[in-house]
């Protein structure tokens, strides 16, 4: 069930969204909260280790939002404490005639690599852009 904490955080993200340089088209950020922390991760061109463990075949290790806001979470929590956080993921994508306008669009985490994660560090819930709309996805996990 979605939650009104749940819309603050993912409008939290919004506004990283949009005030991060990104290096490429795609526009995600991620935030892991952990009772009143919050770790922000963004899409990055660049591996990374975590990346690495997590992806699904060598090439693919470019470090993506989810993988990013854990990798920060990890600096300053231990790795039980991912069981009782949330992962929030939100991906902004231009759309109308002159592709200047954003809204949400789907930010369900990859299968191959981010869920593997999620799953490995136990992480309970997930909450989630979906297209064009206000509402959001949620995944309950464990």
């Amino acid at each position: 069930m979605i939650r009104v904490r749940d819309h603050k955080v993912m409008t939290l993200l919004k506004k990283c969204i949009l005030n991060h340089e990104y290096d490429d088209n795609y526009r995600l950020a991620a935030a892991i909260i952990h009772g009143k922390r919050r770790f922000i991760g963004y899409n990055k061109k660049k591996s990374h280790p975590l990346a690495a463990r997590f992806q699904k075949h060598p090439e693919a290790i470019e470090l993506h939002a989810e993988l990013d806001a854990i990798r920060e979470a990890l600096r300053y929590l231990e790795v039980a404490d991912l069981a009782s956080s949330i992962l929030y993921v939100g991906r902004l994508k231009f759309t109308g005639p002159n592709k200047q306008e954003m809204v949400w669009g789907l930010a369900l985490p990859c299968k191959e690599g981010c869920m593997k994660a999620i799953e490995a560090f136990d992480i309970p819930r997930v909450v989630y852009s979906l297209n064009n709309v206000s509402c959001y996805g949620e995944m309950i996990h464990g």
